[in-house]
C-alpha cells in the first residue's frame, strides 16, 4: 500500500515532461551493482549512448562493483561486458554491454548550449517504480565550472548519481553526477565521454574495484587452542577504518572433525558465532571505531587441541 502514492506521485512528472523523452526513455539502463560477496551493493542508472552498446554513467554508480546485473526496458538482459573509460576526476564511467544489436541508443546533445534557468530532464527508475522523469532547472553553479559542467536541482522527485539528463528536444546532455549543495547537483557533461568511443573494453568491473581497493589485514595468524580452553584477541580499530567491509576467515584442523568455535565480538556487542564449525566466513561494514575481540573456543572438544589459520581483513574502495 505504501507503494501506490509513490506511483502515483510519477504520473505529474511524466505529463510535464516533453514528448520527445519517450524516445529517449527505453535507452535508460537500470544496473544492480553487486558487492565482491555477491549482495545488493546499490541501484544505479545508465544511458545507452552509441549503437555499439556503450553505456554512460558514473563513477559513483559502480564505485565498489564486483559485478552488475543490468536490466533494459522492453529488452532481454544484456551481459555487462566491461569497463571502456573511467575518469574518476570529473566523476564519469563509460561500461560495454553485449548484444548491442538488438538494444536502443539516445542521439547525444550538447551541454555547451545549456543556460541556467533552462530545464532538463532526468530520468530516474529503479526495480520498485516505473521510470521518473525528474524536470529539473540549471542554476548558476556554486564554485567555478570546470568546462561544460553544470548544476541543476530538481523540481520535484528524487536524482541520483548516474541518472541521465536530457534537454528538451530528447539528447543526452551529461550525467546526473555527485550532490553539490542542498537539492542541487553537479552535472557532467556526455561529451567528455566521447573520446571513449571508439575504444573497446578495457578492464573488468571487478579489476577496477580491485585497483581502487586499499586493503589493511588486521590478523593474519595461527592460533593452537587447547582442548577445552579459550583463546581471545583483541584488536583496535582505526577511525580511518570505518565504512570499510571487513572481512574474518577461518579454518580449523586437529581432532576428529576439526570443529572450534569461533565468535566476533564488536565492542561487548557480539556479531558474529560460528558455532562448532571447521571453517567459515562473515563480513560486516565497520562502522564505528569500538576495538573487536576475536575468540576461538575449544570448550567442545575435551582431548583434543585444535590449530586454526584466522584472517582478519577491512577492504575500503576509494
Amino acid at each position: 500500500m505504501l507503494l501506490l502514492p509513490t506511483l502515483l506521485s510519477c504520473f505529474p512528472l511524466l505529463a510535464q515532461s516533453p514528448a520527445l523523452l519517450d524516445n529517449a526513455k527505453p535507452a535508460v539502463v537500470l544496473f544492480e551493482i553487486l558487492d565482491r560477496h555477491g549482495e545488493l551493493l546499490r541501484e544505479a542508472n545508465g544511458c545507452i549512448v552509441t549503437p555499439e552498446g556503450l553505456v554512460l554513467t558514473t563513477y559513483d554508480a559502480i564505485r565498489g562493483g564486483y559485478s552488475a546485473a543490468v536490466h533494459v526496458s522492453g529488452h532481454q538482459s544484456p551481459s555487462l561486458l566491461g569497463v571502456v573509460g573511467l575518469d574518476e576526476s570529473h566523476n564519469l564511467a563509460v561500461l560495454k554491454l553485449s548484444d548491442p544489436s538488438l538494444l536502443p541508443s539516445a542521439l547525444m546533445g550538447n551541454a555547451a548550449t545549456v543556460r541556467a534557468g533552462q530545464e532538463v530532464y532526468a530520468i530516474h527508475t529503479r526495480s520498485t517504480l516505473d521510470d521518473a522523469v525528474v524536470p529539473s532547472r540549471v542554476v548558476e553553479p556554486s564554485g567555478t565550472p570546470s568546462g561544460e559542467e553544470f548544476e541543476v536541482q530538481p523540481l520535484q522527485g528524487t536524482l541520483a548519481s548516474g541518472d541521465p539528463l536530457f534537454d528538451g528536444s530528447g539528447h543526452i546532455v551529461a550525467v546526473i553526477g555527485s550532490a553539490a549543495s542542498g537539492r542541487v547537483w553537479h552535472a557532467v557533461p556526455a561529451s567528455l565521454a566521447k573520446p571513449w568511443f571508439e575504444r573497446g573494453v578495457q578492464r573488468s568491473l571487478r579489476e577496477v574495484t580491485d585497483a581502487q581497493t586499499q586493503e589493511s589485514r588486521l590478523v593474519t595468524t595461527t592460533v593452537m587452542v587447547p582442548a577445552h580452553q579459550v583463546r581471545t584477541l583483541t584488536i583496535p580499530i582505526s577511525p580511518s577504518l570505518t565504512g570499510g567491509d571487513l572481512e574474518l576467515d577461518f579454518a580449523a584442523a586437529g581432532g576428529l572433525t576439526s570443529f572450534i568455535r569461533m565468535r566476533l565480538r564488536v565492542g561487548s556487542h557480539l556479531v558474529y558465532d560460528s558455532h562448532r564449525a571447521a571453517h567459515g566466513s562473515f563480513h560486516m561494514v565497520v562502522t564505528e571505531a569500538v576495538p573487536l575481540t576475536l575468540e576461538w573456543n575449544n570448550r567442545g572438544s575435551l582431548l583434543l587441541s585444535r590449530r586454526v589459520t584466522t584472517s582478519l581483513v577491512v577492504r575500503q574502495v576509494h
